[in-house]
């Protein structure tokens, strides 16, 4: 099976606070939510939830210098809602930003598969998908 792109979004906090995304519509048969969420300013890094309780799961975070940060991040089989939000909370003042994608025809209980990162604009090297038919995704800070 194909992996087709439903819809894709981004958001951001331009004051440092804890933000909510506008609601978006997650259709039935979306298998996967994927993005990247990247900040800076806090020591804690920023905490991701949604409004379904659905569970969201966190990429190994890549750090450029103290405070900069982005980490994957994957919501598998979300809850098919049209008003569907996510939500950034963190201790402190933090720039956070999110963008994300939704997808139908992923692998329906592991659609995560390698992951590869650097730190300070390093160059991450190769990614091999284990099999045909992977996404691949990227984000920086």
């Amino acid at each position: 099976m194909a992996i087709t792109r439903t819809n894709t979004s981004k958001a951001g906090t331009p004051d440092g606070l804890t933000f909510t995304t506008a609601t978006f519509d997650v259709p039935s048969g979306t298998s996967l939510i994927t993005g990247y969420l990247a900040d800076w300013g806090a020591v804690a890094a920023s905490v991701l939830t949604n409004n379904h309780s659905d569970t969201v799961v966190m990429g190994t975070e890549q750090v450029n210098g103290v405070t900069d940060r982005v980490r994957a991040f994957w919501i598998i089989s979300p809850t098919a809602d049209a008003t569907y939000s996510l939500t950034v909370t963190h201790a402190g003042l933090c720039y956070a930003s999110l963008a994300w994608g939704w997808y139908a025809g992923s692998h329906a209980s592991a659609p995560f598969d390698a992951q590869n990162g650097a730190a300070a604009g390093g160059n991450t090297g190769n990614l091999v998908p284990s099999e045909d038919n992977c996404l691949i995704t990227c984000g920086s800070v």
